[in-house]
């Protein structure tokens, strides 16, 4: 399809994946400062910010390893060297040597490299 997932679509899921969870039907309530009001609908934290429950096991499986390996090939920054010389009215000059001891550049684009 074309990645659009239609209402009717997500009511289908939650029936056949998630026995009807993932939606609260609308249920009447008197709020203290709103009065009438109507809470309910999708139980978004595990319909869409993060996989239903039963699914979240093999969701990690598939990430985490790699999530981890990416934050190991990440840049790591480190300073060498560094030194703070007074220049009077609480000001200083602050020299070192800063190093990517990582595998991936810090710099995104050639372009970065020619600014």
């Amino acid at each position: 399809g074309d990645g659009n997932v239609s209402e009717a679509e997500r009511h289908r899921w939650n029936e056949e994946e998630l026995s009807g969870a993932g939606f609260a039907d609308w249920t009447p309530f008197e709020h203290p400062q709103l009065g009438a009001v109507e809470i309910g609908g999708w139980r978004s934290k595990f319909t869409r910010q993060n996989p239903p429950p039963h699914l979240l096991k093999g969701e990690l499986e598939l990430y985490v390893p790699w999530m981890l390996w990416l934050a190991e090939i990440s840049p790591r920054i480190v300073l060498r060297d560094v030194e703070a010389t007074p220049l009077g009215s609480g000001l200083f000059r602050i020299t070192g040597i800063v190093e990517n001891e990582g595998y991936l550049p810090t710099n995104i684009t050639q372009r970065a490299l020619d600014a």
